[in-house]
């Protein structure tokens, strides 16, 4: 059994990631990435090509659209996908295995690495950057960078500057002017070792949860095979009668409810 402890402080403000494997990998990151042996580096130096998403008509079926609440600090969620017409594939941008996706329209900003098993063709909203990162880095130990609190209060002024009163939202130009520590590769090893350790912990976080529900669900649907509820009449004293509602649907609700806790 793993056990995290993390301040309350910490998860108590809007925005704020409860998931214990994020703060674990996070953990780790920021001890590399804080390190003063790094040069810096322009972001767009670092890249081989810089996208940003095109806004096309939704569907019920075509290609797969990822949006911000798809997004999340070095993670990708494929859950909860919304679709753009395949008649526009011409207009729309592609997104390949290893590349960045970067909010650049959000608070805060985050960063992550498009996984091997993600489902393509694939594409993004506008509101998302895709940064294709050159050789010589790592796109786990870029994500990494973009997502770190230490890049958070940089972006969140550089978003401000010119709009303080309305949505921060980077600019093109400004994301590729962002300057991006660059070790050597050993150390952008490492933190695709952590990136990758910190992923592998939130899917196995995500599996267990999703079992743990799965046995909720098991135990409410047996439990309620117990209960024998009329079809056509339901008595209710009126000694039980909550406030003096007298509506069957909220009565019968709260016994049922009553039956399920004891």
């Amino acid at each position: 059994m793993r056990v995290t402890t993390v301040q309350r402080i910490r998860v108590g403000n809007r925005n704020k990631r409860l998931d214990p494997p994020f703060y674990f990998g996070r953990i780790d990151i920021s001890e590399l990435v804080e390190r003063e042996d790094a040069r810096h580096v322009l972001l767009g130096d670092l890249l081989a090509e810089l996208h940003e998403g095109t806004r096309l008509p939704l569907k019920d079926n075509g290609i797969p659209l990822l949006r911000l609440s798809n997004l999340q600090p070095c993670e990708v969620d494929f859950q909860n996908l919304r679709y753009v017409d395949p008649e526009a594939a011409g207009s729309w941008t592609s997104v390949h295995e290893g590349d960045v996706l970067f909010t650049r329209s959000a608070d805060p900003f985050r960063a992550a690495v498009v996984p091997p098993d993600a489902p393509m063709p694939l594409t993004v909203s506008p509101e998302i950057t895709i940064l294709r990162p050159r050789p010589g880095v790592l796109p786990e130990y870029l994500a990494a960078v973009l997502s770190s609190t230490r890049f958070a209060s940089i972006l969140q002024d550089l978003a401000y500057r010119r709009s303080p009163g309305a949505l921060p939202r980077l600019r093109l130009a400004d994301v590729a002017r962002l300057p991006i520590p660059l070790p050597r590769r050993s150390i952008q090893e490492k933190i695709r070792r952590a990136y990758l350790h910190a992923a592998a912990l939130t899917r196995q976080a995500r599996e267990e949860m999703v079992q743990i529900i799965r046995a909720i669900y098991v135990e409410i649907d047996t439990r309620i095979g117990r209960i024998e509820i009329p079809e056509r009449q339901f008595s209710i004293q009126s000694s039980k009668l909550e406030g003096g509602r007298w509506d069957v649907a909220y009565n019968k609700g709260r016994i049922l409810r009553e039956s399920l806790l004891n």
